[in-house]
């Protein structure tokens, strides 16, 4: 049975809401916001169910085993059913996002195909707790959420199962990178944290007409320190991140916007100069124009 539930309600101070868009035994599709806004730890949280999220909006930090990660709409997290965890909000700003949720033993099969020492650690199918999103993830997760409340059953199935397999090889591709190109760590803590703060300020301001100059009185650094650490944790510029975030809240807009809507003035509200701008932007991540998007939407 495909159950079709409604969004969740914006959450009050502090909490968190969650709400499916479908249902099944197999495969649960849904939105949560969490309008917490703490620096501080949260309380640990026991995770359901295993969990795929793209987030969208805002910016957090994640604490498992010892380690702490950045989350934000340039990443996608993963979370397996039974690991403890908890957030905080250094940044002053809530998060929400999109989630997909996997029956155990279907993930545990899909795990084994890409790995088969998966056998060895039945209770861990997702290995890595993050990846950077690729642009054909992005779009494809949008999609899914976009089409959820029109499509059969067994179609959405095969979809979330389809976008969960390609979201695990392409995070075990980068590990592998990663373990390849590991050498000692070249950022100080502070460098790590001022870059991670630079990071959170394009977020939550990506539609402001900031230059260099104004991230930097921000943070209080100079301009040069700031453009060489956050290349240096990130490996690339705040101009590319910048354009990334104002085409992630685009993207958002042009899936439900109506037909007509002009394309002008949502290149202006996200912070794009010209539609000429938006547009080539626009194509050069996603391989379509904003037009042919919103036409397929």
């Amino acid at each position: 049975m495909l159950r079709r539930d409604a969004r969740p309600t914006e959450p009050n101070p502090g909490e968190k809401s969650f709400g499916a868009f479908a249902r099944t035994p197999l495969v649960t599709l849904g939105l949560y916001r969490c309008a917490h806004t703490n620096a501080l730890r949260g309380a640990e949280e026991l995770q359901p169910a295993h969990t795929i999220n793209f987030p969208r909006r805002g910016v957090y930090v994640k604490h498992l085993e010892g380690r702490e990660v950045l989350v934000d709409p340039s990443s996608i997290v993963f979370f397996n059913r039974g690991e403890c965890w908890c957030s905080s909000h250094p940044h002053g700003v809530g998060d929400a996002g999109y989630y997909l949720s996997v029956r155990h033993d279907a993930l545990a099969t899909l795990a084994a195909e890409l790995d088969p020492r998966a056998a060895e650690r039945p209770e861990r199918p997702f290995v890595s707790s993050h990846a950077p999103v690729t642009a054909e993830l992005e779009l494809a997760a949008l999609a899914l959420v976009r089409d959820a409340a029109t499509r059969e059953r067994l179609e959405l199935e095969e979809r979330v199962l389809g976008l969960v397999a390609a979201c695990s090889r392409h995070a075990a591709r980068v590990a592998a990178r990663t373990q390849i190109a590991a050498g000692p760590p070249r950022l100080s803590r502070a460098h790590r944290e001022l870059a991670d703060a630079a990071r959170a300020l394009l977020v939550r301001r990506a539609c402001d007409p900031l230059g260099l100059d104004d991230f930097a009185r921000e943070l209080r650094v100079s301009p040069f320190h700031l453009a060489r650490v956050f290349r240096a944790r990130f490996g690339t510029t705040l101009h590319a991140e910048l354009v990334h975030r104002r085409l992630a809240l685009a993207l958002d807009e042009l899936a439900y916007a109506p037909r007509d809507a002009g394309l002008t003035d949502l290149a202006a509200r996200v912070g794009f100069s010209s539609h000429s701008h938006f547009t080539a932007a626009f194509r050069r991540r996603y391989g379509v124009t904003p037009s042919a998007w919103r036409a397929r939407a």
